[in-house]
């Protein structure tokens, strides 16, 4: 449907394709992208911006909007794709806000057994914490000495060595 309001071309269309971009399914919001593309759309808003970034897997844009558009990235940490997970992780270690850091303990956390990518998710999560440099971080890298694969062991170590923190 958003692909067809995109190539008629209305700018009745834009509502509607402007919900679009909160869709749970991914492919409704590209083809929103699309369409809002083809028809020359601005965001009228801080929040259709950030949709339609999001969307558009615009993540460099997103992080030169910083803060406000970490609960927006957050969701994208659902997504199936670890490259998306991934790049996603990484720019909430770009913008460096404190308030990323509850999300990003939660990616470090995360494992699935049947999933070797997951290490890297776990890893740009351990990256981005150091970067930060929440103390709110540091128990939760401790406990990723102990994970099973190296590669977010050896992150975990130089993040906490970011924050400060020494062993007791």
């Amino acid at each position: 449907a958003a692909e067809a309001l995109g190539k008629i071309g209305s700018k009745e269309a834009v509502p509607h394709l402007a919900k679009a971009l909160k869709d749970e399914d991914r492919d409704v919001r590209r083809a929103a992208v699309q369409a809002l593309k083809e028809i020359e759309w601005q965001p009228q808003s801080q929040e259709e911006k950030i949709l339609y970034l999001v969307a558009k897997k615009a993540w460099n844009e997103l992080v030169k909007i910083g803060t406000p558009a970490i609960p927006y990235l957050a969701r994208e940490l659902e997504d199936g794709d670890e490259y998306v997970r991934r790049e996603v992780v990484e720019a909430l270690g770009e913008i460096g806000s404190k308030e990323a850091v509850p999300h990003l303990i939660k990616v470090l956390k995360y494992k699935r057994w049947w999933s070797k990518d997951d290490r890297d998710v776990r890893k740009a999560a351990a990256e981005a914490l150091g970067k930060i440099g929440s103390k709110e971080a540091i128990p939760h890298l401790a406990e990723a000495l102990k994970d099973e694969d190296h590669i977010v062991r050896i992150e975990a170590v130089e993040a906490l060595g970011k924050i400060g923190w020494q062993p007791q």
